[in-house]
């Protein structure tokens, strides 16, 4: 892991300390040295589950965005978001973008394109639109709170964004790239 140089003007860190760590994540308080010479610390979450993850973009036949309104632990609170997941170490980004849109959302894509990625954490997102989606059914996991999977239009989903309604991360990444993709 690159520790950074505080004489190239970034955060260096001179002692990591773990502070928590499960099959997810790892939190670190760590020791940094900062570019004007001071010492301090510094609060880091890095992914410890996968090195990877997906965030699907699912888009059925007549057109229609799916998003699912999903009870976010972390917020506690329910939200909308598109099918999201941790890579899983014996599939590929494609198989595993598959198997995440068929678990959360029960649907199945005539085509899944990779269009971006991003760091987040550690680990490097792939994002995915998922096209000619047709539902066959949830798989879900235990672990898993969804609530439904509705179809929105393209009107509806601005709206929604323009007004805060849908305010998860990951999922305006998807669909701000899938927008601004259309519109081309």
């Amino acid at each position: 892991m690159y520790k950074g140089n505080a004489k190239h003007g970034e955060i260096e860190i001179i002692n990591e300390n773990l502070v928590f760590k499960n099959k997810f994540i790892c939190l670190y308080n760590d020791d940094v040295l900062f570019p004007n010479g001071g010492v301090g610390k510094y609060f880091r979450i890095k992914n410890n589950y996968s090195n990877y993850g997906v965030v699907i973009v699912p888009v059925t036949e007549s057109g229609k965005i799916v998003l699912l309104t999903e009870f976010h632990h972390a917020r506690r609170e329910w939200i909308y978001t598109i099918p999201k997941g941790y890579g899983e170490s014996d599939l590929t980004y494609h198989e595993c973008a598959k198997a995440e849109l068929l678990q959360e959302a029960g649907m199945i894509p005539k085509v899944l394109s990779k269009v971006l990625s991003y760091p987040e954490n550690g680990a490097k997102v792939q994002v995915f639109v998922a096209t000619g989606c047709e539902f066959v059914g949830q798989q879900l996991e235990e672990t898993e709170c969804i609530s439904n999977v509705g179809q929105y239009d393209v009107h509806e989903i601005k709206e929604m964004i323009d007004t805060g309604v849908i305010n998860e991360q990951a999922t305006l990444i998807g669909l701000l790239y899938y927008l601004n993709l259309n519109k081309r």
